[in-house]
């Protein structure tokens, strides 16, 4: 830190000095100027040389006094002036306010002092823009240290990206490895017009991640007035977008697109929004990372569905949402039958791969948003938010075909396996928890198994039994299994 210490000279001091020698040396050469143009001998006399050398020092003290009074309370006033903007920069770096007008001086003349005060109030402003500049970065960068997840940060960084350059709205896409997908939106209604992939492989797009530079576009001067955005008000023109590459080792890892009513950014925006593409960058890159190996971290490596741990986690989720809203929730427990003859007969390797084709199986046969995960072993769970008992009931039977019917090609042979299942439905079971719901669904599979196998049963209440022929029979109430072998 710089130490204003003060050295013993004084520029004032010098001042007073060279004003009094140079009275002085004035007071000296009057006397015989004055016998020249005078032509008296008085002139030359000692009482007119003393006199002479008085009055130049005289006038060399006062010129001193008045230079004193008149620029050194100037210069005292732009050090004052220059004394609060370190204060103020300092406050703003503490999280105090930034240097406003009170950090300018008032112009007071027009000579070498104005232009003293025009340059430090320049001076004044670039130091509050650069410090604003650098402080909003930072507290960017704080809050982005605060998460690794991708919907976070990405929502924060198009934020920031946005507030830097009065953008209204915006679009985030992010690199996923094979193409840029959405990944954050801005005041842009999410309509199915809005492309969820972003192509980067031609036009502006293209040149603004392949060189990593701020693209700038005006669409009425550029034949783009056909652009419009889907905003919550209707159908906008932008007048201007900003294509914000986001940078992270030499490469872009996602693209921001911003839309202004402006006609030009100024230079202090952009300098926000390029230290935004290159320190913002790195933070995206790691959450798509994280995002992966969250991914891999609850699949199960064999058959591509989730691990027990994240299928029982999503279970808790969904169940804790019906339980809220009163909508109906189904499990669904399914088993490979003779799983451990079939491995003893045909080798691991092929129970390996017909764990694969059930796993495919149900994940064809599972709604978007079911969940569907390898509970252990031989073993399968679905979740299915929103299903009743009959809607449960039909997935399995779907699946128990199309598993029945699948033929398995392994080392030349063509292999073939039946499943069993146990659906439990809420709030037909009246399960309290998750896991008592997993334990009716394992009951009423356990009853499949013990029926024969390749049958579907389901736990707890039914006002209607399927058949064979799909005929509803009605039934009792009633709180023991139900057995069906097809769902025609």
């Amino acid at each position: 830190m710089y130490d204003p210490v003060l050295p013993d000279r004084s520029t004032f001091r010098k001042l007073l000095g060279s004003m009094i020698a140079f009275g002085a040396v004035v007071g000296l050469i009057f006397p015989p100027f004055a016998y020249v143009v005078l032509g008296s001998a008085k002139a030359l006399g000692p009482p007119f040389w003393a006199m002479c050398i008085a009055a130049g020092l005289l006038v060399g003290g006062v010129n001193y006094l008045l230079f004193h009074v008149v620029v050194s309370r100037n210069i005292r006033r732009i050090a004052g002036a220059m004394t609060h903007v370190v204060d103020k920069v300092q406050g703003f770096e503490d999280g105090g306010n930034e240097c406003g007008p009170d950090c300018l001086l008032d112009v007071t003349s027009n000579d070498a002092v104005g232009e003293v005060e025009v340059a430090f109030n320049q001076m004044a402003e670039a130091v509050a823009r650069r410090v604003g500049h650098d402080a909003q970065i930072a507290g960017f960068l704080r809050r982005m240290s605060d998460s690794v997840e991708l919907e976070t940060v990405a929502r924060e960084l198009l934020v920031s990206s946005a507030s830097a350059c009065g953008a209204a709205a915006g679009l985030l896409y992010v690199d996923k490895g094979a193409q840029y997908e959405l990944a954050a939106s801005l005041a842009v209604d999410e309509t199915d017009d809005l492309p969820r992939i972003l192509d980067v492989d031609h036009g502006l797009a293209h040149h603004a991640v392949s060189t990593g530079q701020l693209v700038c576009i005006r669409p009425a001067l550029q034949r783009m007035e056909w652009f419009t955005m889907s905003a919550g008000i209707g159908q906008l023109r932008p007048s201007f977008l900003a294509l914000l590459p986001l940078r992270s080792e030499q490469r872009s890892v996602g693209l921001a697109i911003l839309a202004a009513d402006v006609d030009e950014l100024p230079q202090e925006q952009r300098a926000v929004l390029e230290a935004l593409r290159d320190q913002g960058g790195p933070y995206l890159q790691n959450a798509v990372l994280h995002g992966k190996l969250k991914a891999l971290a609850a699949v199960d490596e064999l058959t591509g569905v989730l691990n027990r741990r994240f299928g029982l986690r999503r279970l808790e989720e969904e169940f804790s949402r019906s339980m809220r809203h009163g909508l109906p929730l189904s499990v669904m427990m399914l088993d490979v039958d003779h799983f451990k003859r079939f491995n003893d007969d045909f080798g691991h390797d092929a129970g390996d791969e017909v764990l694969r084709r059930v796993a495919q199986a149900m994940e064809g046969s599972a709604r978007s948003a079911d969940v569907v995960c390898r509970y252990g072993g031989e073993e399968f769970l679905l979740v299915a938010a929103g299903t009743g008992s009959r809607d449960a009931g039909a997935v399995a039977h779907r699946l128990r075909r199309l598993v029945e019917t699948t033929v398995v090609p392994f080392d030349g042979k063509q292999l073939s396996v039946t499943i069993s299942a146990g659906i439990a439905s809420w709030p037909i079971v009246t399960a309290s928890t998750p896991r008592e719901l997993i334990t009716a669904a394992d009951e009423a599979l356990y009853e499949a198994k013990r029926r024969g196998r390749n049958c579907v049963c389901t736990a707890g209440r039914a006002d209607v039994e399927l058949t064979e022929d799909s005929g509803e029979v009605p039934t009792r109430p009633r709180t023991t299994l139900t057995i069906e072998r097809s769902l025609a």
